[in-house]
């Protein structure tokens, strides 16, 4: 009953032709939300935002929200399926619209999909909250030590992350989502986000409790 409305911060913003396939320009979000692009006038095009967070010099980081789930039915995960560090990155995408004439705002909302006692539409905001905790976490050692290096990391979520525990190989129950609990393994989070059961995308303290194993790491 408490939701706010929040910037979501630092992550890639791209402007689409109207078939999704072009990017015409791209940006990085501030801390306020804010973007600009220069498009030519009465263009239709797609405004996408991107699951990640990159950033060269020093500090650096590259974070990237990924689904790690493959299918949640299967047992045993297809030996074609992609790889772990290929599984899709969640984006947010508005519908075609036309660029006018003139400089024009535009706001685009990552929605919780809660209804006020159940989940009723997709939870686009949950990637780009579990991206801003841990954008929050990097900024805090930053501000402490200069010099502190984030490896690249990839954060996994899922609708169908689960507290059923998985009795085979990690990458079939990691592709099926039945983690048990949230983990941290090998420069990835992963967090449990099945409605019902446990959902961590807003659990602040569990995401960053994760990404200081990796830190420690």
């Amino acid at each position: 009953a408490n939701i706010e409305t929040r910037p979501i911060r630092q992550a890639t913003v791209q402007l689409l032709d109207d078939t999704g396939t072009i990017v015409l320009d791209a940006d990085v979000l501030d801390d306020l939300g804010a973007y600009a692009f220069t498009v030519d006038a009465f263009a239709n095009v797609i405004l996408r935002v991107r699951a990640d967070i990159k950033r060269t010099g020093s500090p650096s980081w590259d974070v990237e929200v990924r689904n790690n789930v493959v299918d949640p039915n299967r047992d045993i995960v297809d030996p074609g399926a992609t790889p772990l560090a290929e599984r899709p990155i969640y984006v947010m995408d508005s519908a075609p619209m036309a660029s006018g004439a003139i400089n024009q705002p535009f706001d685009l909302i990552a929605v919780t999909g809660w209804d006020g006692s159940s989940y009723a539409s997709e939870r686009v905001a949950a990637p780009f909250s579990v991206l801003d905790a841990i954008y929050s976490a990097m900024t805090l050692i930053s501000a402490e030590d200069p010099s502190a290096v984030f490896d690249p990391l990839d954060a996994f979520w899922s609708p169908d992350n689960s507290t059923v525990e998985g009795d085979n190989e990690p990458e079939d129950y990691i592709a099926n989502g039945r983690l048990g609990t949230s983990f941290y393994s090998d420069r990835s989070l992963f967090l449990l986000g099945m409605a019902g059961d446990d959902t961590e995308e807003f659990d602040d303290h569990v995401i960053v409790h994760e990404w200081g194993h990796y830190f420690e790491d």
